[in-house]
């Protein structure tokens, strides 16, 4: 007996040393080493006290339904290789969001109801803490795979039927993420602990040389070379820079050639750097309010900035058509911006209406649109030539600096001249006039417009004539997307 609890607790203190998707991923190991007939007490032993610490913790996502926990659950082992933008073509390796209820739909409606109901049943019960139920979850997961990987056998021996199918899912582009997906879910037992296995973040330093991220990769890749994808996904989300990924492929495969990167085994490496890039492109097109819209520009020419010091990329090939299409998006979409930065300067600085309540009602999003493009145009300082606008850079410079200076000393002076009551409208424009100046010019700038302001206000006068040029800021760098 003696024996035996020092077993136990030995047993127990490894256990929690390891993350809850080790422990999850060793209990269906352990299980189905149970259901082929081992009867070793040893492993009975190990499995009891598994399934034990994970009924312990009762942690959950904050805030989320439990009635929720099963799908997301389900579809772990492919968080790492999901998108939210619908790329041009389909990249082997990446899945869009999108199309996951589509697939949850065609689990739970056609090809295993019983399991799903089963499995949401044990889920709800108050006493099932989340790590049990990824547990439950990963067991739904291995009954269902074979039966994803028949169904789309069957629906390539049929296309009529693949047709049918396609419209339940969510279409043709759905149909091919959930062969993502399954090969995802057939690579569990290696592609989870090698993601976990992997830092937080990868710096470019981090993918260079032979140091332990890319023997980590050369290792993963002897065995599961077929599963490029999977890997080049997984390790794209961890990177800081996109780029670094086609830095480590050229690392490991000894080549910087685009043909010879090409037939090696690394090749979807750069497909997926690629395919990044052209997610960049989605993402800046997004509305101004979007975050992520703002920085896709300038993280765009990093990584192409990146991609073409350390490649060597042959004219006409298939690599470099890629990215001169999307250098061309990139370059058009600049230049739409730089060519209307003056009018949404001008439609930013509009004296805006009063409200209901007798407040003035600015038109947030006309800010936000004018903010966008002197952001651009900033980021343009340095980058006009690299996205072969340098006359429009130069010319819509010159035209904004000019708008942003006369057009806020007179909003400014006519603070001071206007009628009371028709005094806060004229000081609402004159502060996004400010807060236009400051994301341009700079915050020295801004406060002393700011004095200005505060004297306008008091009904001070505002000294006229043309103000001192105001010393542009440098561009700082752009946000992580």
């Amino acid at each position: 007996m003696a024996e035996r609890s020092v077993l136990v607790q030995k047993i127990r203190t490894y256990l929690e040393a390891l993350s809850p998707r080790a422990v999850d991923m060793l209990v269906r190991n352990l299980e189905q080493s149970c259901a082929k007939g081992n009867e070793d007490k040893t492993v009975r032993l190990i499995l009891d006290a598994c399934l034990e610490l994970l009924r312990s913790d009762k942690e959950a996502v904050s805030g989320e339904p439990r009635a929720n926990w099963l799908q997301r659950l389900f579809f772990r082992p492919v968080e790492a290789l999901l998108i939210d933008e619908l790329l041009p073509h389909k990249q082997k390796g990446r899945i869009n969001r999108s199309s996951l209820n589509g697939i949850w739909t065609l689990v739970e409606r056609d090809l295993a109801p019983d399991a799903v109901s089963e499995a949401q049943a044990q889920v709800l019960r108050e006493e099932t803490g989340e790590a049990e139920a990824a547990t439950i979850a990963g067991r739904l997961r291995d009954r269902v795979t074979p039966e994803i990987r028949k169904f789309l056998r069957d629906t390539t021996e049929n296309p009529k039927f693949r047709r049918q199918m396609a419209m339940i899912v969510g279409g043709d582009r759905a149909f091919q993420d959930l062969t993502d997906l399954v090969e995802a879910f057939e690579a569990e037992a290696w592609l989870m602990p090698f993601f976990e296995a992997l830092p937080e973040r990868l710096s470019d330093w981090d993918c260079k040389g032979d140091g332990p991220t890319a023997k980590r990769v050369r290792e993963v890749m002897k065995e599961n070379a077929a599963q490029a994808a999977l890997v080049a996904s997984a390790v794209l989300s961890r990177t800081d820079n996109p780029a670094s990924l086609a830095t480590l492929a050229c690392g490991l495969a000894g080549t910087n050639d685009e043909k010879l990167l090409a037939d090696s085994a690394y090749s979807a490496f750069i497909d997926m750097v690629l395919s990044e890039t052209e997610r960049l492109h989605i993402m800046a097109r997004k509305p101004s309010a979007d975050a992520g819209a703002a920085s896709a520009v300038s993280r765009y020419r990093e990584v192409v900035r990146q991609l073409e010091r350390d490649m060597e990329f042959a004219s006409g090939g298939a690599w470099h058509k890629r990215l001169s299409e999307t250098r061309r998006q990139f370059s058009d979409l600049v230049k739409s911006e730089l060519d209307t930065a003056v009018s949404r300067v001008r439609r930013a600085l509009e004296i805006p209406p009063l409200g209901g309540d007798g407040k003035p009602v600015v038109d947030r999003a006309a800010v936000e649109d004018a903010m966008r493009s002197l952001e651009t145009l900033q980021m343009m300082r340095g980058a006009a030539e690299s996205f072969a606008v340098v006359e429009v850079t130069m010319r819509t410079r010159q035209a904004v600096e000019q708008t942003l200076e006369i057009m806020t000393r007179r909003l400014l002076s006519d603070v001071a001249k206007v009628a009371e009551e028709e005094r806060p409208v004229h000081i609402a424009a004159a502060d996004v006039a400010i807060e236009l100046c400051e994301s341009y010019f700079g915050k020295d700038y801004a406060d002393s417009l700011r004095r200005s302001r505060r004297i306008a206000a008091n009904g001070g006068e505002v000294k006229s004539g043309p103000a001192a040029k105001p010393a542009i800021k440098k561009a700082g760098k752009a946000p992580a997307v």
